[in-house]
């Protein structure tokens, strides 16, 4: 419904939380039966999110962690802190609110981003690196608050105490993340070939979960957080040729026990307290949201982000997290946190959370505002004219079938095209073929049947920006289905296919395959040099394509600043620098030339009848060669 509707999804799990739990209809009346089962979502949530990490990713996340992140944490902590001891918390109480409230949520954060397609952008990978550090640090503050109760915890003997603490709890990620990047990463890809070679899905998935659960298991156990583990696993299979598959895999069970974490985090939502203290409420949610989107927009700017990029990150931020759940009860349960400061703080957090769809949109439209004010972006250039954006990716030919053909073919369109900027990635049903596509640094995907899902997910990726589909080494009727599936999705990417008689070329052709030759005994290279002049000639027209769109476009522009420039002129000059525009036309394609005040405006548009056209006006001009520019 929330979809059709144009809104999050989140939303709507939050509102089914709330008219189904104790404060609504009561449908649900011991939420904490199944909070346990809806904290797995999360677990797969950042067990995704290590997946989608690349090495280059990684390091940038470095120092978004590390640097940006302890940063945010540590001075929004402070911040809240001071603000609940001034309304008169004491020091132990206010020391928990604030480095609670310090913390976001990644669940609400990284579905919104995945939902929004803004994973790859750079605010988003400073947005995920802060969070990542938040993880981290909920540990250290799980062990602190405990020690928090003690009378004595001011003193010289509690500050060591706790400083020793911080610094145990330090060596022990420290001493995780080595040993997984040093031993985990190898084991868990020798565990994963073995299970697939099996050709069993069901086993597959079985040690997909196990490694997820397990993992999280594990650094609980050693006193770290699940949602750690299960991070840290994701990046040691980041690498494996299976990790399109594992994301398949788990994707149902993601989706389905982070809805129920939202809808848990909905039933938390206590109405009553609401309606009690609408005015209290109403100022703890506005300051929480302008505290931490201002602290997280300052120190942004220092790491290398614009200031556009900066208030997005901080109203991503801006919101409380799951884990403040967990460590106001923790203190509650101890005895220095009251009840009804603990439902208030849970209400308000919550309602923050379910704010955080909108502070996204909110960053997205103020986002431009601020960069015409910064000069980040040129707008006369950005606005109404096509720019093609370079940012070094390249785009993906995706080979279905890795037979012999495959293989002379995959490597054709690799090495055989002087200058490509492509990559080659295999899609194929046999994990025996992924260990020979990885030797020779291709890409493998490994698949049970070709899908909508599957091909969704290629089209549609930023990270592959597939130009092109190739069919190969697969049965007629799979590569019939796969066509079918692509023309059922609408896609614009090209389909290459092989045939191997006339009738299954009609077949083929018929459902949009672009056929290079019909006979069977043609080499694998052979049908790449085929693949690779017609990607040759596609790229050529939308090329030109482009040429003439961008060129309508400056002609666009210039007509505009002509305008301008004659509606200054006239104010300025009145009526004896008015404007007098002479248009002449020559039988050979001359141009259009008209003389005032001696300056020109000049547009050459290269067209295709050699047409120039020359207008002037009061203020001097000039537009150069289309082409150049573009």
């Amino acid at each position: 419904l929330f979809r059709r509707l144009n809104l999050s999804p989140i939303l709507g799990f939050l509102l089914a939380g709330v008219l189904m739990g104790p404060h609504g209809f009561r449908l649900v009346s011991d939420v904490d039966d199944i909070v346990e089962l809806a904290e797995f979502g999360v677990l797969f949530l950042l067990f995704e999110m290590g997946l989608e990490l690349s090495l280059d990713r990684l390091k940038k996340l470095r120092v978004y962690a590390f640097g940006y992140g302890t940063l945010q944490v540590t001075v929004t902590a402070i911040a809240l802190g001071v603000g609940a001891y001034a309304m008169g918390a004491a020091v132990n109480e206010s020391f928990v609110i604030g480095s609670s409230l310090a913390l976001s949520s990644s669940a609400f954060v990284l579905s919104l981003l995945a939902e929004r397609g803004e994973r790859d952008t750079k605010s988003a990978t400073a947005a995920f690196g802060v969070l990542l550090f938040q993880d981290i640090a909920v540990v250290p503050l799980l062990v602190l608050v405990p020690l928090l109760s003690f009378a004595g915890w001011t003193n010289l003997n509690g500050v060591e105490e706790i400083a020793k603490v911080l610094g145990i709890t330090a060596l022990k990620a420290l001493a995780v993340l080595s040993g997984a990047i040093l031993v985990g990463g190898s084991l868990l890809r020798r565990i994963f070939e073995l299970v697939a070679s099996s050709s069993s899905s069901e086993a597959f998935t079985a040690t997909v979960l196990l490694t997820v659960l397990g993992t999280g298991y594990f650094t609980e156990e050693i006193g770290l957080s699940m949602t750690l583990g299960a991070f840290v696993a994701g990046v040691l299979l980041a690498e494996s040729n299976f990790h399109k598959q594992i994301m398949k895999d788990t994707e149902p069970f993601r989706g389905l026990l982070l809805g129920l974490f939202f809808i848990t985090t909905g039933m938390s939502i206590d109405i009553e307290v609401l309606y009690q203290q609408p005015l209290v409420v109403l100022f703890l949610i506005t300051s929480l949201i302008f505290v931490k989107t201002s602290i997280a927009t300052v120190l942004g700017l220092p790491f290398g982000l614009s200031l556009s990029e900066s208030v997005k990150v901080g109203l991503i931020l801006g919101q409380g997290g799951e884990f403040a759940f967990v460590i106001f009860a923790l203190a509650n349960k101890l005895g220095f946190l009251p009840e009804d400061v603990d439902k208030l703080l849970v209400l308000t957090v919550v309602i923050s959370m379910a704010l955080t769809p909108l502070l996204a949109e909110l960053g997205s439209r103020l986002a431009p505002f601020f960069d015409r004010i910064t000069g980040a972006t040129d707008v006369l250039a950005t606005e109404g004219i096509p720019l093609v954006l370079n940012d070094g990716r390249k785009s993906s030919v995706v080979v279905f079938g890795y037979g012999d053909t495959g293989k002379t073919l995959a490597a054709k369109l690799k090495y055989g095209s002087e200058g490509s900027d492509r990559k080659v990635i295999i899609a194929d049903s046999s994990p025996e073929n992924a260990s020979y596509a990885e030797e020779r640094d291709l890409e493998f995907v490994l698949y049970e049947t070709i899908d909508a899902p599957l091909l969704k997910k290629l089209s549609s990726s930023e990270e592959y920006r597939v130009s092109a589909f190739v069919l190969t080494d697969i049965e007629v009727e799979d590569m019939t289905q796969t066509l079918e599936t692509i023309r059922s999705m609408k896609s614009n990417i090209p389909v290459f296919s092989l045939a191997r008689n006339s009738q299954d070329e009609a077949v083929l052709k018929e459902l949009g395959a672009r056929v290079p030759f019909v006979e069977s005994k043609r080499t694998g290279a052979e049908y790449g040099d085929a693949v690779l002049r017609e990607l040759d000639e596609i790229a050529e027209q939308e090329l030109i394509a482009l040429e003439i769109a961008a060129r309508e476009a400056l002609e666009e522009a210039a007509e505009k600043e002509v305008m301008n420039a004659e509606l200054v002129s006239e104010e300025h000059d009145g009526d004896d620098a008015a404007l007098q525009l002479h248009e002449q036309h020559d039988g050979s394609g001359g141009g259009e030339k008209a003389a005032s005040n001696g300056a020109a405006v000049v547009i050459d548009s290269h067209d295709h009848d050699s047409r120039s056209r020359e207008k002037t006006v009061g203020p001097s001009v000039q537009i150069g060669e289309t082409r150049d520019r573009v």
